[in-house]
């Protein structure tokens, strides 16, 4: 949060007991639009009094607000040389492995050595949604790793759009959790940001969304107490799996956002100084958007991960 723009504002007598994106929309010069402002908010940019608040926050007279205003976005992101690993492409999409430590789409603080960047400087063409992520249909957390799917042109996009929308396209993801969560389990909550820490979510809000997540635990690894599952979303909500496991009482590996801060010894020695959820979009299976032909794509582990199991295993063995 170095960059941009940084306000402070202190709330008049005169909007004593109004909501703060009123608030911020009457005091502020830099002529900020209440959905702006509820933006701001959700992204954890407007503080009071240096707290985190939701835009239906009721202020008082004298209260500090604090407002950071990310630096306005590039026009059009720029084509860069970023490898990527193809599983599939045709004439209408691709199906790539993303690694981990790879953001989708340029956003705040992310304007250049994105997957986005990568994707024009491999196909100048590309076409279909947004302007500053074009042929972009679903995207995978920064941190996890594994299979999606870009639209090449505007008649694939919408297209796969409303596949996913309709849940025609089944994703499934393997995710290391620490201790041992039952053989089969249906987690299902309401889904919505946290309400004091609004750059997280939480499934235990009130809200009328709802998110359901099916897991189904794979192997179970006693030396180290963790476990490897097999993850199917009956809804796509924002960081859904590393929630749901971790308010169950099994978060993710290397998640040090939503579980444990401390990394154990065992897992750091492959993290280095970089830990990142041990989560695996691992098989996408979807009809082709415009010849209709049934297709199936698995992507393999990242080396980390991969590392991981396999001397996981090794302990296991070791400890029959």
């Amino acid at each position: 949060m170095s960059e941009g723009k940084f306000l402070k504002l202190t709330i008049t007598p005169q909007l004593e007991g109004q909501r703060i994106d009123f608030a911020v929309a009457s005091l502020s010069k830099e002529c900020l639009t209440r959905s702006r402002i509820k933006k701001l908010i959700d992204e954890g940019d407007i503080k009071v009094d240096g707290v985190n608040v939701k835009p239906s926050k009721r202020v008082r007279a004298g209260q500090l607000v604090e407002i950071h205003l990310p630096p306005p976005q590039p026009a059009f992101p720029v084509a860069q040389d970023i490898p990527l690993n193809i599983i599939y492409e045709d004439s209408d999409l691709i199906v790539l492995n993303k690694p981990a430590g790879l953001v989708v789409h340029p956003g705040a603080g992310n304007y250049q050595g994105t997957l986005v960047n990568a994707l024009i400087f491999h196909c100048s063409s590309i076409s279909g949604g947004e302007e500053f992520r074009p042929g972009i249909v679903h995207r995978l957390d920064k941190g996890t790793s594994g299979v999606m799917i870009v639209a090449k042109n505007e008649i694939a996009h919408a297209r796969l759009s409303e596949m996913f929308k309709l849940k025609k396209i089944k994703r499934e993801y393997k995710v290391l959790v620490h201790g041992c969560p039952p053989e089969k389990g249906k987690i299902e909550t309401p889904y919505g940001r946290h309400p004091t820490q609004r750059k997280k979510f939480s499934g235990k809000v009130r809200s009328t969304k709802k998110a359901i997540t099916r897991f189904e635990n794979i192997r179970f690894f006693p030396s180290k107490n963790v476990s490897l599952l097999k993850v199917v979303l009956d809804t796509g909500r924002t960081h859904q799996i590393r929630v749901h496991m971790n308010e169950a009482g099994y978060p993710v590996v290397g998640d040090t956002f939503y579980g444990r801060k401390k990394i154990d010894d065992f897992f750091a020695q492959f993290f280095g100084n970089n830990p990142r959820p041990l989560l695996h979009s691992h098989t996408i299976k979807f009809e082709h958007p415009l010849t209709g032909a049934l297709m199936e794509f698995e992507a393999e582990f990242d080396p980390t991960f991969a590392e991981i199991l396999l001397e996981l295993e090794k302990n296991s063995k070791d400890h029959i």
